[in-house]
């Protein structure tokens, strides 16, 4: 096995190299060109709101293959942060500004349609845990961070 090298994690590209004044963020491993999952702490993301209910044309979710009802704290999370279902049913603490959430990771999000690169897509429930209004926004989004528990 070739030797690895630890990094920051920032919300940069794999590729870029750490600076001494960059803030850690999580701990990943870069060997030979490929991330693996480490422990996260404090990871800006920007907040969506999904649905995770069964309705005509939306697929059951990744992890398990089951719907979620709103109520659940439950979220999706792009590619890059899922790692090809490393972090199913992992639960992860969502945080804006002096309330948390602890949410369980149940699905994947499609970047090019659900959400960006650096979002998680969350129920009702994380929301409204986060006292974060939503009704009448179908394109809500805020910035938050996330932390592996």
């Amino acid at each position: 096995m070739a030797s690895a090298t630890v990094i920051e994690a920032r919300n940069s590209k794999p590729s870029d190299k750490p600076d001494d004044g960059d803030t850690m963020l999580g701990e990943f491993e870069f060997n030979q060109g490929l991330w693996q999952m480490g422990k996260v702490k404090n990871m800006k993301a920007t907040l969506t709101l999904r649905n995770f209910g069964g309705w005509i044309g939306r697929k059951a979710t990744k992890c398990e293959e089951k719907y979620y009802t709103n109520f659940r704290y439950v979220v999706a999370m792009p590619s890059k942060w899922f790692q090809n279902k490393k972090r199913c049913n992992k639960l992860v603490e969502i945080k804006r500004n002096e309330r948390s959430v602890t949410a369980e990771v149940v699905d994947e999000c499609d970047s090019g349609s659900e959400c960006r690169n650096s979002s998680i897509g969350a129920t009702v429930a994380v929301w409204n845990a986060l006292n974060i209004e939503w009704r009448g926004s179908a394109n809500a989004a805020v910035d938050v961070t996330w932390s592996d528990v």
